[in-house]
């Protein structure tokens, strides 16, 4: 639906207006603090027609306006300005992360904290390894006399270890290892999940070991809760909106079903930043808005990173944060990365 110009800028400061202070906005305030080269009547007859239009709502007859989910969609689509951080927000984002984390598990849970203080919504922080990763090595390391710890490790760093009941001699797994790089190396990991592989003479000496590595490899992205940080549910409760205990049970709901929240940050196809108002109908989610960013490893997309909030969300500022972070994760994912392929080269 085609708006003016100045529909548009109407409706914008409605939204501004109520993001700032969750209540009904009024002509009013919509002429002294926005569009003050207008006249109040022109403004209530703007405002009269942005409502008939569905994009806004009037509580009651005698209070002022508040956006509908189509209202904040269009807001989204067409009228969002990005807002720029200082220099001062920026550096206080870098400085959040400990250089030193190594550990996957600790990196994805510090960005899912540091996006819920940055924004003051709930936050969550999904990874898993793209299909496209191609295999480097695979080895074999006997840790006990029945057990075996198994290490996948591709050109997106090390994406599997994993201890398995396989038995053999230490000499047969250092051999097996060498076999399983030669046939596995060089491959993608989508190459592997659906069965493009020949096994060899020499391979299935080692079928059993065989077996094992395709069973880690399929399995990996099974258990979507084991790649995936949450932080800040508690921050809903910061807004009225969520006094409804209705709104506020969905919107906890979606935080604690982590098969539920996947589909909702996993991204949009090539899209770096998605912008979900209203939730998602099919998976029966309502009463708030997901932002979500991806981010990349070697130019793959290895996850993603979301805020989940109520429909009067400061959106310019979210997708602000998000971006500054994942590219932040980035950054610290490509150098944990190069330091495993070094570790494993020495």
């Amino acid at each position: 639906m085609n708006l003016s110009e100045r529909k548009k800028k109407i409706l914008s400061a409605v939204i501004d207006e109520s993001i700032k202070t969750a209540e009904p906005v009024s002509s009013k305030d919509v002429q002294e603090k926005y569009v003050r080269d207008c006249s109040p009547a022109t403004i209530r007859n703007e405002l009269m027609a942005l409502e008939e239009m569905g994009f806004l709502s009037q509580p009651h007859t005698c209070s002022g306006r508040i956006p509908t989910t189509e209202g904040y969609k269009m807001y989204v689509d067409e009228l969002m300005q990005v807002k720029k951080l200082s220099k001062k927000e920026t550096e206080m984002l870098r400085d959040s992360f400990d250089n030193h984390l190594v550990n996957l598990d600790d990196i994805m849970q510090k960005a899912a904290k540091t996006i819920s203080d940055a924004t003051n919504y709930a936050s969550v922080v999904y990874y898993g390894i793209a299909s496209e990763a191609v295999v480097d090595k695979i080895l074999l390391v006997p840790v006990s006399k029945f057990s075996t710890l198994v290490i996948v490790s591709t050109d997106l760093g090390i994406i599997k270890e994993e201890t398995s009941q396989i038995v053999a001699s230490e000499e047969e797994m250092m051999q097996a290892s060498k076999i399983l790089t030669k046939v596995f190396g060089g491959k993608k990991l989508e190459e592997i999940e659906n069965g493009y592989i020949l096994v060899t003479k020499e391979l299935a000496r080692y079928k059993d070991i065989f077996d094992t590595i395709i069973q880690i490899i399929t399995k990996r992205d099974n258990d979507i809760s084991k790649n995936m940080a949450v932080s800040g549910k508690d921050k809903l409760l910061d807004y009225p909106e969520y006094h409804d205990i209705g709104k506020l049970k969905n919107a906890i709901s979606v935080l604690d079903k982590k098969e539920l929240l996947y589909p909702l940050i996993a991204g949009d196809g090539d899209l770096e930043i998605s912008v979900k108002v209203g939730g998602d109908e099919k998976l029966g989610i309502k009463d708030c808005s997901v932002v979500s960013a991806t981010y990349k490893v070697n130019g793959k997309t290895i996850g993603s990173a979301g805020v989940v909030g109520p429909l009067r969300m400061d959106y310019g500022k979210v997708v602000s944060i998000l971006k500054n972070v994942t590219d932040i994760l980035e950054e610290n994912i490509t150098s944990k990365t190069e330091k495993e392929n070094k570790d494993e080269q020495k």
